[in-house]
């Protein structure tokens, strides 16, 4: 029997012992900016129609502990959307992506009042479309 509709959420969390995080305006002119106990939380939902037509999408807010404490202020927001026909072992589609500060580079200032060069910088994103092919050995 064939599910018309299979709806998937997906609750991630994650720790990095260690992250870093390069930004600059030009490749000579960079910052590096050393991270400890970073940690990301992920939700996502991947929704498909009669196996063959599929929509997903999901934010990843990502952390990182800040003056010894740890809190539950992002530094960053990552967005992700795709849509596409997954046919057997083959997908094709289409995806968004992108990632913005929590706060703009305008304010200068983050939820504990540091500058902003002590947070996750990261801003931008892609679009792309995509051929996926899956293969699976030794499944039952």
């Amino acid at each position: 029997m064939l599910n018309l509709l299979i709806i998937t959420f997906i609750l991630e969390c994650s720790y990095f012992p260690s992250y870093n995080v390069y930004y600059g305006v030009n490749q000579k002119e960079y910052e590096k900016v050393d991270m400890e106990n970073a940690y990301d939380i992920n939700f996502s939902i991947d929704i498909c129609y009669k196996n063959l037509l599929f929509i997903n999408g999901g934010i990843n807010c990502f952390f990182h502990k800040k003056k010894k404490k740890l809190d539950f202020f992002p530094d960053c927001d990552m967005y992700r959307i795709a849509a596409g026909i997954r046919y057997e072992f083959m997908e094709i589609g289409y995806e968004h992506f992108c990632y913005h500060p929590v706060f703009p580079f305008s304010s200068g200032r983050d939820w504990n009042d540091e500058p902003l060069i002590n947070t996750t910088i990261l801003e931008g994103g892609y679009d792309k479309l995509y051929l996926k092919i899956e293969v699976e050995y030794g499944k039952n």
